[in-house]
């Protein structure tokens, strides 16, 4: 509750051009539609996550252990991690990547090399804090959808909640140990 505020916060004290990006939408797709393409799109990154655990075969195994180890075992502790990978990251990594990165660099150069920088440093990002090159195709073709999210919708909160639901299908599929089958 705290980082909405401030996020709301900060985003009042901004000026117009800023604003734009981080508003609720532009109006040009319609609610019902966006929150199709966003469950669309999940899927698709889903998808895209599990091809490349299968491309990685058994080398990609060790990583997708250690992620099932540190998955939580009590409520309490689902409840913290549902609230940090299904929440707290997905509005961090998106406001930093596409509100910040994105947004600055589509003012200066053309959208497509913006979604590309911005979807780069998502890759990196996320092998950085694996501490070692992790899913860094996948990363980054979900960094490149979450981009095109933003161009399409006018807005970060589309690509939010398109990391959000990535995220949750993604600890769904390692609790059921599909990305294990499908590596193996």
């Amino acid at each position: 509750l705290g980082l909405v505020f401030v996020v709301l916060r900060v985003h009042a004290r901004l000026p117009a051009s800023a604003r734009s990006v981080l508003s609720l939408g532009s109006g040009g797709i319609a609610g019902a539609v966006t929150v199709l393409g966003v469950a669309a799109a999940a899927v698709l990154i889903i998808g895209l996550n599990v091809l490349t655990s299968a491309a990685a075969g058994p080398a990609v195994l060790g990583a997708i252990a250690e992620a099932k180890a540190i998955l939580p075992r009590t409520p309490h502790h689902w409840m913290r991690h549902i609230i940090y990978f299904v929440v707290y990251a997905p509005v961090i990594e998106v406001l930093s990547a596409r509100g910040w990165v994105q947004g600055s660099m589509s003012r200066r150069v053309h959208p497509f090399f913006a979604v590309v920088a911005a979807a780069a440093l998502f890759a990196v990002a996320h092998s950085l804090a694996a501490g070692r090159l992790v899913f860094p195709i996948g990363a980054f073709l979900s960094g490149a959808i979450f981009g095109a999210a933003v161009l399409l919708t006018g807005t970060v909160w589309s690509a939010v909640a398109l990391h959000a639901t990535a995220n949750l299908l993604n600890t769904l599929l390692i609790i059921g140990g599909a990305h294990e089958n499908i590596a193996a």
